[in-house]
């Protein structure tokens, strides 16, 4: 079904949103943290520096298996240009994969590919306000593929050629990418920064950078940025995974030592990237586009000098995380009780070295910011003046808690690439990295000590300023900066009072009958995936494992009953959601969040393709809770008013963006395009789906639950006797009568040929376009292989052709999908954005790239496994994952041959042959068989 966000009430302590990571406007000097006295450096880094400077951080990490984590860190960004250099650091950051003094130009991408990189997910980099990072994700620690990995590396850091040709060619790429990432979104955050910090460079300065600066590039600027700022002392290189420390370090000397800067970085300088002064006076600001939806803020910013990481910092960041947790939940618990109010968002952090800043942001009707200025300002005054109740305290310190308690659990199986990013975060933030069971003492230690009295304290420290407001609107107001300022004034004549300590429940399902009874148990010898049944229908399938420590997953299936659901406009929609919002029979949404305070706890429930269902994260000590919840969903569900009016302020709300680019529209509506306009797909008619209540899906969903097939999956980290006994004491102890076969859907694509006209609100220049081939669904393997790969082909056609040769697109890609079930569903498609005058141009690019593969030798051997490698090292590496075992188990009894069927495939992608693919494209890549989809901007008299 149609891929809306799903709702969960897991991990409610403040989600702190830091802008962009601070970090120093200068060369790194060893060492990297010279606070280590203070704060104890994780054991399992091993840290280096070279004698030219150049810094190095390995780990030796067997999560998962085989598989490499390669970063490198340099140290220079975007505000380290001049006025005429914008968006050069990024150019050359592009530059990096076209060629260097040992490897030829346009073979890093390829070499990569051969040795199972996919291009974007596997091999990547990017460029940000104050740093580059290039990204190798290695899927083995073959001594080939690791060597291969810090050569490429070494070439980027000092022996690019950038050549004029190729940057001639890449600077079409970069505009491309320019094109695509411009948007209202980004301009609003332009002017945020330009209001906010007048008097730095960042406004100037955004990584993708300027059209006029990027045409003007040539070699002689990119070389003077190469020359200044890639150089041994800013560079930091990281290695994570399953690989010998003392090995690496010594091919990173073999390979890096002989790298020194060129003279022209002897002269650098420290580059000032401005200051921040203090508001002497509540200033306000907006911003308006059509494509934008309406919002408010109140924020703070204060100048800050950068501080040393030391306990003191990381004790007082714990206390503003809490006390700011507690005041994002005073305002999320008023939005279910406020009308014309919808999304709360909080933000706290240190920004770029120079000003700590906090700020609020609500979001509101067209017509209703001065409510949410009120909410926003009184919220805020009411803790500033009262402070925050034990209660208060005692429910945010839970859930904090309990995430520093799962981070040091599963601390022994955390993924490399997470390890690898965290170091680049470190580098960067100048935090040390640190054991997460050492966090968890230090808040285990701090807690104690935390009394009202102290935490209101540093909540008015903090606050103790001149804030500012912010509004985002689509339509221009006038004197609006006025407005704000008046509507907050007439606020702050508003008396606020101490609010009210309200009593938390005890979770009212604990008994759903007699345990059920087991009439069925055996244990698959091929997966290990141990089924069973309950008397009521209910089926079971146990994987235990030990990928992540402390961590249990859970799948849940109810097939359909004897009630389809219904194909009306935005139910599915609605379902997706805001079921979960709406509660349960004996405890509203917000009760729920308070009794599940410090658990590990969430739901998780969407409408699938056959199915509802969802997959939650959760762990073994609180699995019998976590499955008393989701059984309370099924036999109780509360579908309460309060969550269907939040879900239309939603609606209402994102109509000014959910057409404001080619990307977003097509996405919205490609799902209903491709089942033949069936309403349960897709985004649909607004006016519709203002109409949906939950007594229309209701029928359908108890119905279900009482008569669908009913499969729970559960993976990770458990024993298996105690889930068992858990299982039957919640689904499996419900009364149901199951029937022998519930409803399906099945999916018809369009009629073909045909073509279709979508329309965008956003850039009047800017377009997309797919075409898409019916196939077939995933009964025939060999078929079904082969045109996975056949997509992988594409897309490597596409990428050499509509991006790098003809700088027409950023991002072209194939894409396809194949119905498990036999319903002879599928089809595989071609999509790219572009710009309008440009869609004649990839229209026959991708006539081309069809001709070719169709052609009997269009397809080379190299090619194929170009896109093959990649394919096989991800399916070699998948059954190192939960999510692997998860997706089997889900439908481990009903769909009983998924991993048999998983090492057919794994073969038959040895075995595909260029032939085959060249057959599989003329039996199903023909233009009479094309559906052709064009997303259009709309007239610039529509807008």
């Amino acid at each position: 079904m149609n891929h809306f966000k799903r709702i969960q009430f897991k991990h409610l302590w403040l989600w702190l949103l830091f802008i962009i990571v601070a970090l120093p406007l200068r060369a790194v000097e060893a060492p990297l943290w010279p606070e280590l006295a203070n704060l104890p450096l994780s054991q399992r880094v091993h840290t280096g520096t070279l004698t030219n400077g150049l810094h190095y951080l390995l780990v030796n990490n067997k999560t998962p298996e085989q598989a490499v984590i390669v970063r490198m860190r340099v140290d220079v960004g975007s505000v380290m240009e001049t006025d005429a250099e914008q968006g050069l650091v990024h150019l050359l950051e592009h530059m990096a994969f076209s060629g260097s003094t040992g490897l030829a130009a346009g073979e890093m991408i390829p070499t990569l590919q051969r040795l199972g990189l996919s291009f974007g997910a596997d091999t990547n980099a990017v460029t940000e306000f104050q740093q580059t990072v290039y990204q190798f994700n290695l899927p083995s620690n073959s001594q080939d593929k690791v060597d291969t990995a810090l050569f490429l590396m070494r070439e980027i850091a000092g022996n690019l050629l950038l050549d004029p040709a190729f940057i001639e060619r890449e600077k079409a790429v970069v505009l491309s990418e320019l094109r695509e990432r411009s948007s209202a979104d980004l301009e609003n955050y332009r002017h945020q920064l330009a209001f906010l910090m007048p008097q730095t460079v960042l406004s100037q300065r955004f990584p993708v950078g300027e059209a006029t600066s990027i045409k003007n590039a040539n070699r002689e600027k990119l070389l003077s940025l190469y020359q200044r700022f890639y150089t041994p002392s800013r560079t930091t290189l990281i290695v994570v995974g399953d690989i010998d420390v003392g090995s690496i370090e010594q091919k990173i000397k073999q390979q890096f030592t002989d790298w020194q800067a060129a003279p022209q970085a002897a002269g650098v300088k420290a580059q000032s990237i401005g200051m921040v002064q203090a508001k002497a006076a509540v200033e306000a600001s907006a911003f308006f586009d059509p494509s934008l939806q309406t919002s408010v803020s109140l924020g703070l910013l204060k100048p800050q000098t950068p501080k040393p990481d030391t306990i003191a910092l990381r004790e007082q960041d714990i206390l503003l995380e809490l006390a700011h947790g507690i005041l994002y939940r005073r305002l999320e618990s008023q939005l279910l009780h406020s009308q014309g109010l919808y999304g709360v968002n909080l933000q706290i952090g240190h920004e770029y070295d120079i000003a700590y800043g906090t700020q609020m942001t609500l979001g509101t009707q067209e017509n209703n910011w001065q409510q949410g200025i009120a909410l926003l300002e009184q919220t805020l005054r009411q803790a500033l003046e009262f402070g925050f109740s034990q209660q208060e305290i005692d429910q945010q310190l839970k859930r904090m808690h309990k995430g520093y308690q799962l981070n040091a659990a599963g601390s022994n199986t955390i993924h490399s690439l997470n390890i690898a990013e965290s170091l680049v975060s470190a580098v960067a933030s100048r935090r040390v990295p640190v054991e997460p069971e050492w966090q968890l003492a230090l808040f285990e230690k701090l807690m104690p000590s935390i009394t009202p009295q102290k935490l209101q304290q540093l909540f008015k420290q903090t606050w103790d300023g001149t804030p500012y407001l912010y509004l985002t609107n689509n339509k221009p107001i006038d004197n609006i900066e006025k407005q704000l300022l008046a509507a907050y004034a007439e606020s702050q004549k508003q008396a606020v009072k101490a609010p009210e300590t309200k009593a938390i429940a005890e979770f009212a399902y604990s008994q759903f009958g007699e345990p059920g009874q087991i009439v069925a148990d055996q244990r698959d010898a091929a997966t290990g995936i141990r089924k069973l049944q309950f008397a009521n229908g209910v089926r079971l399938n146990l994987k235990p494992t030990d990928f992540n420590q402390g961590v249990t997953l859970v799948s849940l299936n109810i097939g359909f009953g004897e009630v389809p659901f219904p194909e009306l406009d935005g139910l599915s929609y609605l379902f997706n959601s805001a079921f979960v919002q709406g509660g349960l029979g004996l405890h509203d949404w917000d009760s729920l969040r308070d009794i599940f305070a410090g658990q590990d706890i969430s739901v998780s429930l969407s409408l699938r393709e056959q199915s509802f269902g969802g997959e939650i994260s959760t762990n073994a000590a609180e699995l019998r809770t976590q499955l008393g919840v989701l059984t309370a969903y099924l036999v109780d569900p509360g579908m309460e008013k309060q969550a269907e009016q939040l879900f239309r302020e939603q609606v209402i709300a994102e109509q000014q963006s959910i057409h404001s680019n080619p990307q977003l529209e097509f996405s919205n509506q490609f799902a209903r395009i491709a089942h033949n306009g069936d309403k349960r797909y897709g985004y649909g008619n607004p006016e519709e789906i203002l109409k949906r209540q939950f007594t229309e899906l209701a029928p359908s969903f108890h119905s279900a639950v009482q008569q669908g097939a009913i499969e729970l999956a559960i993976v990770g980290d458990f024993e298996e006797d105690k889930a068992i006994a858990e299982v039957a004491q919640t689904l499996g102890a419900i009364a149901r009568q199951q029937l022998p076969k519930g409803q399906t859907i099945v999916p018809v694509f369009p009629k073909v040929p045909a073509q279709i006209s979508l329309i965008h609100y956003g850039q009047v220049d800017m377009a997309a376009l797919a075409q898409v081939w019916p196939t077939t669904d995933m009964s025939n393997l060999r078929e079904q292989v082969g045109l996975g790969l056949l997509e992988q082909v594409l897309s490597i056609l596409l990428t050499e052709n509509v991006r790098e040769k003809a700088g027409a697109s950023y991002s072209p890609s194939a894409f396809s999908y194949n119905d498990l079930n036999p319903t002879g569903y599928g089809y595989l498609g071609l999509f790219s954005v572009t710009t309008k005058s440009m869609l004649p141009e990839v229209a026959q690019y991708y006539a081309a790239a069809v001709k070719q593969v169709q052609a009997p030798a269009g397809i080379s051997e190299d090619l194929l496994n170009r896109a093959r490698q990649p394919v096989l090292e991800w399916m070699q590496m998948a059954p190192q994952s939960n999510n692997f075992w998860l997706d089997l188990a889900s439908t481990a009894q009903s769909q009983p041959d998924r991993f048999a069927g998983f090492n057919q495939r794994l073969a038959l992608v040895k075995q595909i042959t260029p032939a085959e693919l060249s057959q599989l494209a003329l039996k199903y890549l023909k233009d009479n068989k094309r559906l052709t989809i064009e997303t259009l901007p709309a007239p610039v008299t529509a807008q």
